[in-house]
């Protein structure tokens, strides 16, 4: 009976175990060599836990990845894909302070791995007394990996032999910074102008999840938070429905 109890006891914790979801923030440095120079890169992630996969997004001195990894053994083996599509096999290690020791096999499988530490924030990990429930409704309000990086927001209208546009360029990073650049251009036949472009800081961007499911993206700008509206991605777009009801699309730029 005793062992009957201490069986069914961890089954039960085994299934609330597997099916736990967390979402944390690390940063790191890379330290790159090769063709004579080399140079420390600062790396910032945003990854998910659920059940037995390990997945997100790792800017590589703003240089996207992403991770796809699942549970074998005690690590997790899968592939880095980069923004032209590059796969690169990698192994992630976790460390007992949740720190997680990347090996990725750039020179191929039977080179020897450049390593990669990511540590995790401060802000990002849970408290000894937060229950996982806790703790995946603290992240999820805060991160989602597919939001991260640098999108543009087009518009253009012509009159007669002029025509005329503007880009908005909005960055989203992992430790929730916003940067963000606009340029506008404008030509015909005798001239054209072109204006803008810098990015400057803009703030900080979280998300969060509305009773109804729909995903919510809220931006900070003066100490001030404000719901910019609500957002679905497919294949590198975003359709953002604006608070009034108007629709914005944004492509994510490589």
């Amino acid at each position: 009976m005793r062992h009957y109890l201490f069986t069914s006891l961890l089954t039960a914790y085994s299934i609330l175990l597997s099916s736990f979801s967390l979402a944390l923030s690390y940063s790191g440095s890379f330290e790159r060599s090769g063709n004579g120079a080399a140079a420390t890169l600062p790396v910032q992630a945003e990854l998910e836990r659920k059940e037995n996969q390990l997945s997100g997004s790792i800017l590589v001195d703003n240089y996207r990845y992403v991770l796809n990894s699942h549970l074998q053994g005690s690590s997790f083996q899968g592939y880095l894909t980069d923004q032209a599509g590059a796969q690169v096999a990698v192994q992630v290690h976790p460390l007992s302070d949740n720190t997680l020791n990347l090996h990725m096999y750039l020179q191929g499988a039977f080179a020897q791995p450049q390593t990669l530490l990511l540590r995790p924030d401060n802000n990002s990990a849970p408290s000894a007394n937060q229950t996982p429930t806790q703790a995946q409704q603290q992240n999820h309000q805060a991160l989602d990996y597919q939001l991260v990086g640098r999108w543009v927001y087009s518009e253009s209208y012509t009159s007669g032999e002029y025509s005329f546009g503007s880009q908005d360029w909005v960055e989203l990073r992992p430790n929730g910074d916003v940067y963000s650049a606009s340029q506008s251009f404008g030509g015909g036949p005798d001239s054209n102008v072109i204006s803008g472009a810098q990015s400057t800081p803009a703030g900080r961007w979280r998300i969060q999840q509305a009773a109804s499911g729909d995903r919510l993206l809220s931006l900070q700008e003066n100490g001030q938070w404000y719901l910019y509206g609500r957002y679905y991605i497919e294949n590198g777009r975003m359709l953002i429905t604006r608070p009034n009801g108007e629709k914005e699309f944004w492509r994510q730029h490589q």
